[in-house]
């Protein structure tokens, strides 16, 4: 932790007090600061009616420490700028762990842009190589689907008419042109400012970025965008939304937006580092996103089709004078047979939980009775007799914990229900290594074969 200017730094990782540095909880008009930030980042993140145990930020203005939960990233509140860390990663090299989780399951729908946006504090940060991966990541798929063309409104002047006529302009012209008309309609432009404004965040982020993955991606965007003269920021047209049918756009759209606000504001204010800004991950729908894309990817190998967040009809109410009603699940993923039936084989739910810090606090974060109810009820709504819970492999656990365990329902078996829950403890230390990813899918489809040949149908 240290101190620049005006504004202290720190590094944190989830669900972990801190205390705050004395360099401004000793003067009261930083601390209100600092009060007023975190309210209104826990009013952005979730509603004010949550409980305080369930708050993103938690702040203990006596003991004036502060904690985060469920969430990482990069926040500036007021005096303090601070960088989150995941509770399932430890402290080396996780920035490009995260970056290349965040590229999986990421999105900027599992994701919150504060309206201060981004400060020259967070361009400088290391937290930014996720975003830019990120951002690489979605802007190719989009280029690799659909050319980003603008609907606009052209006038020009043409040997025939085309749209309306510009009367205005047309009794003005010279008699040397009175052969052509002055036209106004709409067309499609391929050098347009949502270019520009893509192809200018394509080489900010290649200047900032750190790790070679991520320059490499960019590389990649710039090679597929249109060639444009260099653009400056501040003509961009921020607030205007995208054309139609341009939607795989709006991630990368939105990431290259906040850049250039970002940049704006850390020119034009020199006390750009004291607003109210971050870009922070909701990481319990990071990871579930993170976990369907395994799935989807290892789907092949397992010769099974996988459908994620389906509806299944649990419950049906029917009485006299109440009418017919029903209330359904949707589990996270399942795993389905390939053979033309579609047969639940599997049901499988993503829970962002694990032990961290103190026991008391572990209480609160490990797997509890009700995430065994939710598994045991979409099987039973699904018509399979097993089930998996997915969850991360923390770093403070014991260094013999299993990777993957057994639950069986009690009593299962004189009610003829006997259903087998399996929980897998997904590893990242190795996900920024070449086979990463590759290692994931090993876990999920080793945990997918030992609960299924646990017990036969």
């Amino acid at each position: 932790m240290n101190t620049i200017g005006t504004t202290s730094t720190m590094e944190c990782q989830e669900n972990v007090w801190y205390p705050l540095p004395h360099s401004f909880t000793e003067h009261y008009h930083e601390l209100k600061l600092f009060e007023k930030a975190v309210f209104f980042c826990n009013r952005r993140i979730v509603s004010t009616d949550e409980n305080s145990e369930k708050l993103p930020i938690q702040f203990d203005p006596f003991l004036r420490k502060i904690r985060f939960n469920g969430i990482s990233g990069y926040l500036n509140l007021g005096p303090l700028a601070v960088t989150i860390r995941p509770k399932f990663m430890e402290k080396e090299n996780w920035i490009p762990r995260l970056s290349n989780a965040l590229v999986l399951g990421g999105g900027t729908r599992r994701m919150v842009v504060l309206p201060g946006t981004m400060s020259s504090t967070w361009l400088n940060s290391r937290f930014i190589d996720p975003f830019a991966r990120l951002y690489a990541r979605s802007l190719l798929a989009a280029l690799e689907s659909h050319p980003l063309l603008a609907y606009q409104r052209i006038e020009r002047t043409l040997p025939f008419v085309r749209g309306r006529v510009l009367w205005d302009k047309e009794y003005l012209k010279p008699p040397t042109r009175k052969h052509k008309v002055s036209c106004s309609f709409s067309g499609f432009l391929k050098d347009n400012e949502f270019i520009h404004l893509l192809r200018w965040a394509s080489l900010e982020f290649h200047g900032m970025v750190r790790t070679r993955e991520t320059r490499t991606a960019l590389e990649s965007v710039l090679e597929r965008l249109p060639k444009t003269s260099c653009s400056d920021s501040f003509r961009f047209p921020l607030m205007r939304p995208l054309p139609p049918g341009m939607s795989l756009y709006k991630e990368s759209f939105e990431l290259a937006q906040e850049l250039a606000r970002a940049r704006r504001r850390s020119a034009s204010s020199s006390n750009s580092e004291k607003k109210i800004c971050g870009v922070v991950a909701i990481m319990h729908a990071c990871f579930e996103a993170l976990v369907s894309h395994l799935y989807r990817r290892i789907s092949p190998r397992i010769q099974m089709k996988t459908k994620a967040q389906s509806s299944w009809p649990f419950v049906r109410r029917e009485g006299k004078g109440l009418g017919e009603d029903t209330r359904y699940v949707r589990p996270d993923d399942i795993i389905l047979c390939s053979n033309g039936t579609e047969k639940p084989i599997l049901v499988s739910d993503s829970k962002y939980v694990g032990r961290i810090a103190s026991e008391t606090q572990n209480r609160r974060h490990k797997l509890d009775a009700g995430n065994f109810y939710q598994v045991v009820c979409s099987c039973l709504s699904v018509g399979t007799r097993k089930g998996l819970i997915v969850q991360p492999l923390t770093e403070d656990v014991e260094a013999n914990t299993p990777g993957f365990e057994k639950w069986c329902l009690m009593n299962g078996k004189d009610s003829g229900r006997d259903i087998s829950i399996g929980v897998l403890r997904l590893d990242f230390r190795k996900l920024n290594s070449p086979d990463g990813i590759r290692s994931l899918e090993n876990q999920l489809v080793d945990g997918i074969k030992q609960i299924r040949d646990d017990t036969t149908e």
